[in-house]
């Protein structure tokens, strides 16, 4: 599991900072592009070859917003950061376009797949849906990011990640919200791919997300569990 820090900040100034100050705590970093009131895509590279970490880009807002970047603009960026550790990140219910793009040519980034519903989780056929709808495509990792409202729905997301890593498929599979908690706290244990995590609370981009102290916390809480409280 590699711990990936969201970077959601209007200045690519700012986000250099965050990179260069979190280097050592993570392994990952997702930029939210959408939100840069500047696009630099030629500075953008050169941060991305700079930095050994991986990249999880983003063109897209919170809660699905509509975004600020033409659909043509985002065939240009997608074009221009292009790299083995650049992951880009498309949601299948709204950016099927943006995937459908991807693949239409030979590309060295990787595709992530991914769901999101800050709503609801939906029942599990209708996850295992989903997943099916994303296939076609081949991403390298599947992802499913839905708010919990009750115990079952919290089942339902362990019970696909379950599924997606039975067929050897890298997956990241979160419930946002507090009933969610548990596919974050266990997320090493699970098998997620990527756990997403903060420097501070109220840096989260999602209901429930955990700061890298309060994962750091429980993870030595548990190792003391496992030890017989020792």
């Amino acid at each position: 599991m590699k711990r990936c820090l969201p970077i959601c900040v209007p200045s690519l100034d700012r986000a250099e900072a965050l990179v260069s100050s979190s280097h050592e705590d993570f392994e990952a970093f997702e930029l939210w592009l959408d939100y840069l009131t500047f696009r630099d895509v030629e500075r953008l590279s050169k941060l991305i070859a700079s930095t050994p970490q991986d990249f999880l880009l983003l063109l897209r807002r919170k809660n699905l917003e509509s975004t600020n970047c033409s659909m043509t603009e985002q065939f240009e960026i997608v074009d221009a950061l292009q790299g083995a550790r650049i992951y880009w990140d498309f949601d299948v219910s709204v950016q099927e376009e943006l995937i459908k793009y991807f693949r239409s040519k030979e590309r060295d980034s990787q595709l992530i797949c991914s769901y999101h519903n800050y709503l609801a989780t939906p029942p599990l056929q209708e996850l295992r849906e989903i997943v099916q709808r994303m296939e076609p495509y081949d991403p390298q990792v599947y992802k499913l990011a839905c708010f919990t409202n009750c115990q079952r729905d919290t089942v339902n997301l362990l019970e696909i990640l379950c599924e997606l890593r039975e067929a050897e498929k890298r997956a990241v599979v979160l419930g946002m919200g507090e009933r969610g908690m548990m596919t974050r706290v266990f997320g090493e244990q699970l098998g997620q791919e990527f756990m997403f995590l903060v420097t501070k609370e109220e840096d989260a981009t999602a209901p429930g997300q955990l700061s890298i102290e309060q994962l750091n916390r429980i993870e030595k809480l548990l190792e003391q569990v496992a030890h017989g409280g020792k």
